[in-house]
Formats: structure tokens, sequence, C-alpha cells
């Protein structure tokens, strides 16, 4: 009996491989544990049922907890989670996942159709990588709420999507929180978050890229920093600045 370094996943002898199909069948599923390939799955926070989701565009999850869990144990290309048009609620915490997934994409049709109010944590290191793709996304109007928080090392790319902060008139409120991660912002609009303290992007310990076209407009702060690195190309819009272009630490530049 061998030494199975991934605990209870099944020993594979390899007397009982024949050829190189019989291989590709084992690594494409084994037992449920392990699968190599793509999966698209479409999650609905209003009108998707965790009871009957298949994932299909007709059964779709209706909380990205369950869809992530339903997944195998270690998933070597992309889950593709496609968001149903419409605006949602959603409050999500993503920070006990046993899973391993190499590439995890949001997508939503349009970002002006495609709409997610509230919060979702992503506290995990077992996924390299996350990409959001085609949403606006508003925090909750409460003081000191944020959206999108990421705690992952994971690599971090937004593109085509819209971080509004509503104008809400509570302070403190902040769109995407990098914690010690890398992330790539493209073609995205991060506007609105006009009140006391209030920022778009709050960068900690992280490194940001900010190009292809991203405007930072009408917003208290349009960055505060907390030991990051942040990089601009020549396509970045700054417009209104409520108090001033970034907070750093505890000087104001």
């Amino acid at each position: 009996m061998g030494f199975n370094p991934f605990g209870n996943l099944p020993v594979i002898n390899m007397a009982d491989i024949a050829n190189k199909n019989d291989l590709e069948v084992l690594t494409q599923k084994i037992d449920g544990y392990i699968y190599k390939g793509n999966k698209t799955l479409y999650w609905d926070p209003t009108n998707g049922d965790d009871t009957i989701a298949t994932g299909s565009d007709i059964k779709p999850y209706k909380t990205l907890a369950k869809l992530l869990n339903d997944l195998p144990d270690i998933l070597l290309g992309s889950v593709n989670v496609m968001i149903k048009n419409g605006i949602h609620n959603i409050s999500e915490n993503i920070s006990q996942l046993n899973k391993y997934i190499y590439n995890l994409n949001f997508d939503g049709l349009d970002n002006n159709q495609t709409v997610l109010i509230g919060q979702l944590k992503i506290l995990t290191f077992n996924i390299p990588r996350i990409n959001i793709y085609n949403i606006t996304l508003k925090p909750n109007d409460v003081e000191n709420s944020f959206i999108v928080q990421f705690y992952s090392k994971s690599l971090i790319f937004i593109r085509n999507c819209i971080i509004d902060g509503n104008n809400s008139i509570n302070n403190n409120i902040r769109g995407l929180l990098f914690y010690y991660t890398t992330a790539v912002i493209r073609n995205t609009m991060l506007k609105n978050f006009s009140s006391s303290g209030s920022s778009p992007i709050e960068n900690t310990g992280s490194q940001c890229l900010f190009d292809g076209g991203t405007t930072f407009n009408n917003n208290n702060y349009h960055l505060k920093n907390y030991g990051g690195l942040n990089s601009y190309d020549s396509s970045i819009t700054f417009d209104t600045a409520l108090i001033a272009t970034k907070y750093d630490a505890h000087t104001i530049l």
C-alpha cells in the first residue's frame, strides 16, 4: 500500500493504467475529488434555489457558498460563475473553502444589468487566480461597510466593472479591500464614495495596477493605502476627489 499525499484520495495503482486513455479518465475525475477541465455554473442570488440547483441556466444556485462546496475537491481548470441579470442582494463569506480551484471567474452579461449589492468576502489561499468581469458592485448603505474583501494571496483581475458607492451618507464606505494580494483593475469606473472617510479602493500590503481606461470620480479619497504598492498607466483618469487623490498611511497626498 503506497503513501497517499492527498489524505483520503484513492491510491492509484499504476499497473491498472493500461494506456493513455485510461490515464486521461483518471485525471479527469477520481471519485469526485480531482477534475481536470473547466466548469460553467450559473448563480442567481435572487431567484436561485440551492435545494434543486444543478448550476444550469434554468436551475442556478442561490448562494455562492453552495456552488463552491458542490465542486470537486481539486479542480485544475477554471470555474466560470455566470451571474444572472438583475439587482441582487448578497452576503457571502468564503473563508473555509476545503477546495482547490485553479481559476475562478465571475461574469455578468452586462455591467448595467448585473448588479450585486452587499458584501462578499473571499478569505482563502486555495484559489490562485480570481477574475471579475462585467458587474456593477455596490455596498450596503451602512457605516463602515465594504463590497468585496480579498484576503487570499491570489492574482485578481477586475475588468469592465462599475464600483459604485451610491453616494451613501454613511461614513467610511469602502469598495474593494485588498489584503496581501496582487490586483489588476482595468476599464473600470470607481465612483460615488463621497461620504467622510470613504474610498473605492483600500490597499493593505498589496500590489495594485490600474490601467486600461479606469476612471475615479466623486470620491472622498480615490484610494486608501496602507503599505501597498500602486501603479497607474497614462490611461487612468482621476476626476473629482473631494478630499485628496490618495490617503497614504497617515499622510494625505
